[in-house]
């Protein structure tokens, strides 16, 4: 704490965002990109538009209900965080086996529900300590159940966003090869910024 007040306090501002010059050490720090931002914006604006392109063009002429048919296969209230729990196992195994990244700890996030004090920040997402904490402290992959004051169809139309093929995605965003394991990474490598 006492490191925390002599020697973050005195520069401490207001001001959050990271301006251009720091955004671009960021960056080729943490991914090694050189890049202006211009022609980032512009890259990443014109993938996401032939992702967008595609995306269209596959769902129209091979699949129209593929959306409908993706929201009906959604796994029982109860067994949820089971299912998230396996599916985080099915992420890390399909890693190690397809040798795509070195996980460099064992440890796991927690699936539980979201406490109610956090449930208005989102439906679902990893909490992980911050990058200072010097204890191991867990973490945790929260799914925020529907409110048991809402009718039938809200519950069920809620739960569409937890369908098997969702919540896989959520899973790989958050868990991983998402922000759990640059959670990790970030944890057992030597800082440079």
């Amino acid at each position: 704490k006492n490191e925390l007040v002599s020697d973050y306090l005195p520069q401490a501002h207001q001001q959050y965002a990271l301006g251009q010059s720091m955004y671009l050490q960021l960056l080729k720090k943490s991914e090694d990109v050189s890049i202006d931002v211009e022609s980032l914006k512009k890259l990443g604006e014109s993938e996401l538009e032939n992702d967008f392109s595609s995306l269209k063009k596959i769902l129209t002429n091979h699949a129209p209900d593929f959306l409908q048919t993706i929201q009906s296969d959604v796994p029982d209230t109860d067994k949820l965080f089971s299912y998230a729990d396996t599916g985080i196992q099915r992420l890390i195994k399909f890693l190690q086996t397809h040798q795509i990244v070195e996980i460099p700890s064992d440890e796991l996030c927690k699936v539980l529900e979201t406490p109610e004090s956090e449930r208005k920040y989102g439906f679902a997402g990893i909490n992980s300590p911050g990058p200072f904490e010097s204890q191991t402290i867990e973490s945790y992959f929260y799914i925020s159940l529907p409110d048991p004051s809402w009718s039938p169809e809200q519950k069920q139309n809620y739960l569409k966003v937890f369908s098997r093929a969702t919540l896989e995605l959520i899973l790989i965003s958050e868990t991983f090869p998402g922000q759990f394991l640059k959670f990790l990474f970030e944890r057992y490598r030597t800082r440079s910024i």
